[in-house]
């Protein structure tokens, strides 16, 4: 009687060792991929601005490098759309011709510097320049910076590979002065 309860109790241990080796392993490797993880955040997310035809405006935006390696980064401006008849309001943006381009906000910026390689646990600015045609429309005018890393390829590159990744975006709302009509 005494062998079979002992049996129990050392079945009962190795299970229990084993539960805890296979929640170590666990753990681990959650913490290994972590480390290798993209951690950027953007300061300002949003800027508001009034400006006049003809105006030019500068600022730059910080690109914060919260990760443990270094990363490339890639900047460009896109157009913002809002969508017509929501109770909130919506961005998307949109990526439009060269010509069309020119005739929105995001057309207007200029990036002084469209790469850059941020160290661990630091970070850069990119700075940027608006500048406001003499032919701008008055009222509301919308585009976003967007900054991510840029796509890295293990081994061959093929023209088929596609890469999916995340961008930040600073949201930037300009009144340009004049009279609209409503």
């Amino acid at each position: 009687m005494i062998l079979v309860s002992q049996n129990k109790v050392l079945r009962l241990y190795i299970l229990y060792a084993l539960a805890i080796i296979a929640l170590f392993f666990l753990l681990t490797n959650s913490a290994w991929a972590a480390e290798g993880a993209i951690e950027l955040s953007i300061s300002p997310p949003i800027m508001r601005i009034a400006l006049s035809p003809v105006e030019s405006w500068s600022s730059e935006l910080q690109i914060i490098n919260n990760s443990i390696e270094a990363i490339e980064i890639t900047a460009e401006s896109a157009h913002l759309d809002i969508a017509k008849g929501e109770t909130k309001a919506k961005f998307s943006p949109i990526f439009l011709s060269e010509k069309e381009k020119k005739a929105t906000l995001s057309g207007w910026i200029t990036l002084r510097e469209k790469t850059a390689i941020i160290g661990p646990k630091s970070s850069v600015n990119i700075p940027f320049n608006i500048n406001v045609p003499s032919d701008a429309g008055p009222g509301g005018h919308y585009a976003t910076i967007l900054v991510g890393p840029r796509a890295r390829f293990t081994g061959e590159v093929l023209p088929s590979q596609v890469a999916v990744g995340t961008k930040l975006a600073s949201v930037i709302m300009a009144r340009i002065a004049g009279d609209v009509d409503e």
